[in-house]
């Protein structure tokens, strides 16, 4: 087990007034190592925002009428769109912003989370209805990949090292981070959080997994082996929903529902027998 751990401080930079501020009910970022950029889904216009190195905001895409969960395999980024027209899961070439793919599996209201293997196949949790659907991704071909144990089923990331997912049940009173087994989709109880409205789930490059709370406006951090208590990376949050962990920088992105931000937490690493005073955590807000 790695024990490594991090200080909480930070230094609040503003940029308000700098430019102009296009999120709205920031739900889900990645990082688009491509390109440089966050991309972020706006659940209340229907839009994704795309923020470069210099902080500025443009649209990268206008059109649907809500936004929930982001994911990028290749030069794709999925999408989880609910209501509309195009209800159900869309994909843009990163290059030309055009939508390029769209399903809607049978009974899908709300597309959440978005996770990938490796073999070409989707996973999305559907929120109200309590299952993951898999979608292959060169024909559109949809199935349910698991269709009970789950309740409110939020945010899902692929563990490959154990061949499986992680899956956060958010209607569940001890809200558990459940695993799936990514051959036999049987489900199995990780750990019990016991903390309420729970959000994102994203992991770092050592093998440990965060998840948020909107519920305390908290991120928290399990270590590779969940066998301890999570503890608590930040705490100053606004509704804090889908996270991404940049590993290319060891950078936590957060999207404060809420606040209409986005925070970048610079998580710096340290051997547990080294920990000092030096070490900082930086918080961005854009309103």
């Amino acid at each position: 087990m790695k024990t490594i751990y991090l200080t909480i401080g930070f230094i609040l930079i503003s940029f308000v007034g700098l430019a102009q501020n296009l999120l709205n009910n920031p739900e889900s970022v990645v990082y688009d190592s491509v390109n440089n950029r966050y991309l972020v889904s706006n659940f209340e216009d229907g839009c994704i925002i795309q923020i470069d190195s210099l902080e500025n905001q443009n649209y990268f895409t206008q059109g649907l009428v809500h936004i929930a969960g982001l994911h990028i395999v290749g030069n794709t980024l999925f999408a989880g769109s609910y209501q509309g027209s195009d209800t159900g899961v869309v994909g843009y070439d990163l290059t030309t912003a055009d939508m390029i793919f769209k399903v809607k599996p049978p009974r899908m209201l709300l597309a959440n989370g978005i996770t990938s293997d490796t073999l070409g196949y989707l996973y999305v949790t559907e929120y109200f209805g309590d299952k993951i659907f898999k979608i292959r991704i060169c024909d559109s071909l949809c199935t349910t990949f698991v269709s009970s144990g789950l309740n409110m089923p939020n945010g899902i990331i692929s563990d490959p090292s154990n061949n499986r997912f992680l899956v956060m049940n958010e209607g569940w009173a001890n809200a558990p981070i459940v695993a799936i087994n990514l051959e036999d989709p049987t489900l199995t109880t990780v750990v019990e959080t016991n903390i309420s409205s729970t959000d994102g789930l994203t992991t770092d490059n050592n093998g440990n997994t965060y998840f948020s709370s909107w519920a305390t406006n908290k991120i928290y951090r399990y270590d590779e082996t969940f066998a301890n208590p999570p503890e608590i990376v930040s705490s100053w949050h606004s509704g804090p929903a889908d996270i991404f962990f940049n590993k290319l920088a060891n950078i936590l992105a957060v999207p404060n529902f809420n606040s209409n931000s986005v925070d970048f937490i610079q998580i710096t690493f340290t051997d547990q027998n080294e920990i000092n005073n030096n070490i900082k955590t930086y918080k961005i807000i854009k309103q």
